[in-house]
Protein backbone atom coordinates (compact mmCIF):
# COMPACT_ATOMS: atom_id res chain seq x y z
CA UNK A 1 0.00 0.00 0.00
CA UNK A 2 1.42 3.28 -0.75
CA UNK A 3 1.38 6.24 1.39
CA UNK A 4 -1.33 8.07 0.10
CA UNK A 5 -3.50 5.12 1.24
CA UNK A 6 -1.96 4.70 4.46
CA UNK A 7 -2.86 9.12 5.34
CA UNK A 8 -6.42 7.90 3.69
CA UNK A 9 -6.65 4.75 6.59
CA UNK A 10 -5.75 6.85 9.30
CA UNK A 11 -7.72 10.10 8.41
CA UNK A 12 -10.62 7.91 8.45
CA UNK A 13 -9.74 5.83 11.27
CA UNK A 14 -8.92 8.89 13.00
CA UNK A 15 -12.69 10.44 12.31
CA UNK A 16 -14.06 7.46 13.65
CA UNK A 17 -12.59 7.30 16.85
CA UNK A 18 -13.38 10.80 17.68
CA UNK A 19 -16.89 10.70 16.98
CA UNK A 20 -16.85 7.41 18.98
CA UNK A 21 -19.44 8.18 22.06
CA UNK A 22 -17.01 6.83 23.99
CA UNK A 23 -14.65 10.06 23.30
CA UNK A 24 -17.20 12.51 22.02
CA UNK A 25 -20.04 11.56 24.00
CA UNK A 26 -22.18 11.84 20.35
CA UNK A 27 -25.02 8.87 20.88
CA UNK A 28 -27.80 8.55 21.83
CA UNK A 29 -28.63 5.25 23.57
CA UNK A 30 -31.32 2.88 22.40
CA UNK A 31 -34.18 2.62 24.48
CA UNK A 32 -35.03 -1.00 23.67
CA UNK A 33 -31.67 -2.81 24.39
CA UNK A 34 -28.91 -1.34 26.83
CA UNK A 35 -25.86 -1.11 24.96
CA UNK A 36 -26.78 -0.13 21.81
CA UNK A 37 -26.29 3.47 20.60
CA UNK A 38 -27.70 5.62 17.89
CA UNK A 39 -24.36 6.73 16.67
CA UNK A 40 -22.27 8.27 13.79
CA UNK A 41 -18.58 6.72 14.07
CA UNK A 42 -19.35 4.40 11.43
CA UNK A 43 -20.46 7.45 9.18
CA UNK A 44 -16.44 8.29 8.01
CA UNK A 45 -16.18 4.33 7.32
CA UNK A 46 -18.84 4.47 5.04
CA UNK A 47 -17.80 7.20 3.42
CA UNK A 48 -14.01 5.74 2.86
CA UNK A 49 -15.82 3.03 1.32
CA UNK A 50 -17.43 5.53 -1.22
CA UNK A 51 -15.04 7.51 -1.93
CA UNK A 52 -11.87 5.16 -2.55
CA UNK A 53 -13.67 1.34 -2.41
CA UNK A 54 -13.06 -1.49 -0.51
CA UNK A 55 -8.89 -1.22 -0.30
CA UNK A 56 -9.35 1.72 1.89
CA UNK A 57 -12.76 1.39 3.49
CA UNK A 58 -12.05 -2.02 4.99
CA UNK A 59 -8.95 -1.68 7.05
CA UNK A 60 -10.90 1.57 8.29
CA UNK A 61 -13.26 -0.71 9.84
CA UNK A 62 -11.30 -3.15 10.85
CA UNK A 63 -8.93 -0.80 12.81
CA UNK A 64 -12.59 0.91 14.17
CA UNK A 65 -13.53 -2.49 15.68
CA UNK A 66 -10.23 -3.29 16.45
CA UNK A 67 -10.35 -0.05 18.88
CA UNK A 68 -13.89 -0.34 19.97
CA UNK A 69 -12.18 -3.75 21.29
CA UNK A 70 -10.03 -1.69 23.20
CA UNK A 71 -12.11 1.26 24.51
CA UNK A 72 -16.02 1.16 23.98
CA UNK A 73 -17.62 0.85 27.55
CA UNK A 74 -20.33 -2.07 27.16
CA UNK A 75 -22.38 -4.91 28.60
CA UNK A 76 -21.45 -7.53 25.43
CA UNK A 77 -18.00 -5.22 25.23
CA UNK A 78 -15.64 -8.55 24.40
CA UNK A 79 -18.02 -8.68 21.36
CA UNK A 80 -19.41 -5.17 20.19
CA UNK A 81 -16.04 -4.76 17.86
CA UNK A 82 -16.96 -8.05 15.62
CA UNK A 83 -20.84 -7.00 15.65
CA UNK A 84 -19.38 -3.59 14.88
CA UNK A 85 -17.37 -4.65 11.38
CA UNK A 86 -20.18 -7.45 10.66
CA UNK A 87 -22.90 -4.64 10.53
CA UNK A 88 -20.69 -1.28 8.96
CA UNK A 89 -19.43 -3.87 6.37
CA UNK A 90 -22.43 -6.07 5.90
CA UNK A 91 -24.27 -2.60 5.18
CA UNK A 92 -21.43 -1.03 3.06
CA UNK A 93 -21.98 -4.56 1.36
CA UNK A 94 -25.74 -3.50 0.21
CA UNK A 95 -24.78 0.00 -0.80
CA UNK A 96 -21.86 -1.09 -3.08
CA UNK A 97 -24.24 -3.93 -4.34
CA UNK A 98 -26.68 -1.66 -5.08
CA UNK A 99 -24.54 1.71 -6.63
CA UNK A 100 -23.56 -1.20 -9.16
CA UNK A 101 -27.07 -2.48 -9.89
CA UNK A 102 -28.32 1.26 -10.55
CA UNK A 103 -25.31 1.97 -12.46
CA UNK A 104 -25.47 -1.01 -14.81
CA UNK A 105 -28.83 -0.26 -15.42
CA UNK A 106 -28.71 3.28 -16.51
CA UNK A 107 -28.88 4.04 -19.87
CA UNK A 108 -25.16 4.90 -20.39
CA UNK A 109 -23.48 2.45 -17.76
CA UNK A 110 -22.58 6.02 -15.91
CA UNK A 111 -23.32 6.48 -12.33
CA UNK A 112 -27.19 6.38 -11.79
CA UNK A 113 -28.72 9.57 -10.33
CA UNK A 114 -29.02 9.52 -6.30
CA UNK A 115 -32.49 9.66 -6.38
CA UNK A 116 -32.53 5.94 -7.86
CA UNK A 117 -29.29 4.75 -6.11
CA UNK A 118 -30.08 5.89 -2.30
CA UNK A 119 -33.30 4.20 -2.21
CA UNK A 120 -31.93 0.77 -3.46
CA UNK A 121 -28.57 1.49 -0.94
CA UNK A 122 -30.97 2.05 1.56
CA UNK A 123 -32.56 -1.21 1.03
CA UNK A 124 -30.21 -3.31 0.34
CA UNK A 125 -28.02 -1.72 2.83
CA UNK A 126 -30.82 -2.48 5.65
CA UNK A 127 -31.41 -5.77 4.77
CA UNK A 128 -27.82 -6.83 4.23
CA UNK A 129 -27.07 -5.69 7.69
CA UNK A 130 -30.35 -7.21 9.23
CA UNK A 131 -29.58 -10.55 8.11
CA UNK A 132 -25.80 -10.37 8.77
CA UNK A 133 -26.11 -9.36 12.47
CA UNK A 134 -29.15 -11.81 13.06
CA UNK A 135 -26.46 -14.65 13.25
CA UNK A 136 -23.61 -12.62 14.85
CA UNK A 137 -26.26 -11.69 17.68
CA UNK A 138 -27.48 -15.21 18.18
CA UNK A 139 -23.44 -16.26 18.57
CA UNK A 140 -23.02 -13.15 21.15
CA UNK A 141 -26.03 -14.22 23.03
CA UNK A 142 -25.22 -17.79 22.93
CA UNK A 143 -22.03 -16.89 24.92
CA UNK A 144 -23.10 -14.49 27.48
CA UNK A 145 -26.45 -16.55 28.31
CA UNK A 146 -26.40 -19.20 30.86
CA UNK A 147 -27.50 -21.11 31.19
CA UNK A 148 -28.12 -22.35 27.89
CA UNK A 149 -31.62 -23.17 28.31
CA UNK A 150 -32.31 -19.83 28.60
CA UNK A 151 -30.83 -19.04 25.23
CA UNK A 152 -34.50 -18.81 23.60
CA UNK A 153 -36.23 -16.52 25.92
CA UNK A 154 -33.58 -14.51 25.50
CA UNK A 155 -33.38 -14.40 22.00
CA UNK A 156 -37.17 -13.55 21.82
CA UNK A 157 -36.64 -10.19 23.88
CA UNK A 158 -33.28 -9.06 22.25
CA UNK A 159 -33.11 -10.50 18.76
CA UNK A 160 -36.78 -8.25 17.33
CA UNK A 161 -35.44 -4.74 19.17
CA UNK A 162 -32.21 -5.54 17.45
CA UNK A 163 -33.45 -5.91 13.97
CA UNK A 164 -34.74 -2.93 14.86
CA UNK A 165 -32.38 -0.67 15.20
CA UNK A 166 -30.14 -2.15 12.56
CA UNK A 167 -33.53 -1.20 10.62
CA UNK A 168 -33.03 2.88 11.99
CA UNK A 169 -28.94 3.05 11.74
CA UNK A 170 -29.07 2.79 8.29
CA UNK A 171 -31.47 5.27 7.53
CA UNK A 172 -29.54 8.26 8.85
CA UNK A 173 -25.99 6.48 7.90
CA UNK A 174 -26.45 6.43 4.61
CA UNK A 175 -27.98 9.46 3.46
CA UNK A 176 -25.27 11.18 5.44
CA UNK A 177 -22.43 9.13 4.16
CA UNK A 178 -24.14 10.17 0.85
CA UNK A 179 -23.83 13.81 1.19
CA UNK A 180 -20.47 13.85 2.76
CA UNK A 181 -18.82 11.72 0.31
CA UNK A 182 -20.71 14.31 -2.64
CA UNK A 183 -19.13 16.79 -0.94
CA UNK A 184 -15.70 15.50 -0.63
CA UNK A 185 -16.01 14.48 -3.95
CA UNK A 186 -17.27 17.97 -5.44
CA UNK A 187 -14.18 19.55 -3.44
CA UNK A 188 -12.09 17.70 -3.69
CA UNK A 189 -12.42 15.78 -7.27
CA UNK A 190 -11.14 12.28 -6.27
CA UNK A 191 -12.66 11.30 -9.14
CA UNK A 192 -12.95 7.71 -8.15
CA UNK A 193 -16.36 8.28 -6.18
CA UNK A 194 -18.54 5.16 -6.92
CA UNK A 195 -21.96 7.60 -6.45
Amino acid sequence: MNTKGLALIITFSGLAFILNPAISGIGIPYPLLPGLIFQIWEIPTLVSFLLFGWKIGLPVAGINSFFLLTIYPSMSQPWYWLASFVSVTSMTLGVVIAIKLMSHRSQENHSAPLTKTLPASLALGILLRVVFMAPVMVLILSVLTSPPVALLGVMKFVLPPQAIFNVIVPLYMIPASFLIAKVINKNLKIGKVTI
